[in-house]
């Protein structure tokens, strides 16, 4: 655990590193007065956190309560409490002057094989929640359940193992901005995000080869555990990044949630241009989240797609992706977002309809391409007119309204889509698709009409 400084007031403030450390979970200090300023200030000596030493102790993570108190999380991979099976979550509370409140304890009741990678969160008061990831849950879930039962319970789980990263998505739009001021956002992300589609169009063509040279269901059961440990492997980079936490405001009152909630719905309410830009993204993310559940039924029914083919398809979109994140930097550059987003909206929305009329697989790869492409033009030029309409002192709280509503559109969306494939075909459905994505198309083009052109960088 690294500390920082408590600055100029009396809340010593920790910051838990996310690098883990192999041997301790932590050793914690107290630092104050000059830290504000960039010099620290010893207070007292460090405290070991983890009073178990065998083993491993890794990826911790600290909160803290208005009055100082925290209370540090962290893997131990030593036999402590009943948990004797792999890792297990442990935790310790302290006070403000760092002094522990007892000894550390057992925190998951699951203690079959590991569970790993803790977060905490705080309120003022001191009450805190710990989520984790866990191996035995998914495990046990296939293990004891019939399938009938084991399929919706484990989806629910991977539900609920998604919070942390919808909670990160948040922060995305921020940080990014941040890193790549008004007049940059094209450039720094369509870099990041062209490097990405590079490494999803090789990994999905291989994946396809793959499951194709090897009989069932060992193809799908060696293809999980690489991606598992790719995932580990991006976990580990991740961890690597040290944020510090934001230390809740001594002697500040929280508001009950209706006024929360209240003053959340005026906030953005007042805020028109953003409003009427999340009205038409709703309802582009929706076409895009139709397609979901129908593109893959196409490919199997429709053209009698091979594990081979798809995996051709699939990674013809991610180049087609690599190639419109470029050619979006450069047309942003000498035609602004607005000409950006349009012809990438039109090109998306006619996609599906082209789509549903052939059926050689060719020239499905080809679609796949083009409309690769044109969905990597609109989410970058999406991304900048939306970060035009937030205010930056409310960045997060815009944020986290926008990402709301673009998960509600990819929950909903996808059982239509399901329901309307069974209803009419997926060839039909295909058109649906299309009639919405020009719908996004038309309300976009009419509200780019509204308004005046913005140079890049500018604001609306």
């Amino acid at each position: 655990m690294t500390p920082i400084g408590k600055g100029e007031s009396a809340n010593p403030r920790l910051v838990a590193s996310a690098r883990p450390v192999l041997g301790l979970a932590a050793a914690m200090c107290l630092l104050g007065g000059a830290a504000a300023h960039g010099g620290a200030a010893r207070h007292g000596e460090e405290t070991q956190v983890n009073t178990v030493t065998t083993g491993g102790q890794a990826e911790s993570a600290v909160a803290t309560d208005a009055q100082g108190g925290f209370v540090v999380v962290w893997t131990s991979y030593a036999e402590a409490g009943v948990d004797a099976d792999g890792g297990s979550i442990q935790a310790r509370r302290f006070d403000r002057h760092g002094t522990p409140a007892g000894d550390d304890f057992l925190v998951n009741s699951a203690t079959t094989l590991d569970q790993f990678r803790p977060r905490i969160a705080m309120r003022p008061g001191g009450e805190f929640v710990v989520a984790w990831s866990s191996y035995a849950v998914m495990a046990a879930v296939a293990a004891l359940l019939p399938r009938e039962q084991a399929i919706p319970v484990m989806l629910a789980v991977w539900a609920l193992a998604s919070l942390p990263s919808t909670a990160a998505l948040v922060g995305f739009p921020m940080v990014m901005d941040g890193a790549a001021g008004p007049g940059g956002r094209f450039d720094l992300l369509g870099r990041r995000w062209a490097i990405a589609g590079v490494v999803a169009a090789i990994s999905v063509a291989l994946g396809g080869q793959f499951l194709s040279a090897i009989a069932f269901p060992t193809n799908f059961e060696l293809l999980l555990v690489f991606v598992t440990l790719a995932g580990l492997g991006s976990y580990f980079q991740s961890s690597r990044i040290v944020i510090p936490d934001q230390v809740p405001v001594a002697g500040a009152v929280e508001a009950p949630w209706r006024e929360r909630l209240a003053g959340l719905w005026r906030l953005v309410v007042a805020n028109r241009p953003f409003v009427s830009f999340e009205l038409r993204g709703f309802v582009y993310v929706a076409s895009i989240g139709l397609a979901l559940p129908v593109l893959p039924l196409f490919y199997v029914h429709e053209v009698a797609a091979s594990d081979a083919w798809i995996g051709v398809i699939g990674a013809a979109g991610s180049a087609g992706s690599v190639l419109g994140y470029l050619a979006a930097r450069q047309l942003a550059r000498r035609r602004g977002a607005v000409m950006t987003l349009l012809p990438s909206l039109l090109v998306a929305a006619l996609a599906p309809a082209f789509l549903s009329f052939i059926g050689w697989l060719p020239a499905v790869a080809a679609i796949a391409f083009v409309l690769g492409v044109a969905g990597a033009g609109a989410q970058l030029a999406l991304f900048d007119r939306m970060m035009h309409r937030i205010p930056p002192e409310h960045g997060v709280t815009f944020s986290s309204v926008d990402q709301s509503l673009s998960n509600l559109a990819i929950m909903i969306s996808p059982n239509v889509g399901g329901l309307l494939t069974v209803a009419i075909g997926a060839r039909s459905t295909l058109l649906v698709i299309a009639a919405i994505g020009l719908a996004a198309f038309v309300l976009f083009a009419i509200d780019s009409r509204r308004r005046a052109p913005v140079p890049e960088g500018g604001t609306r």
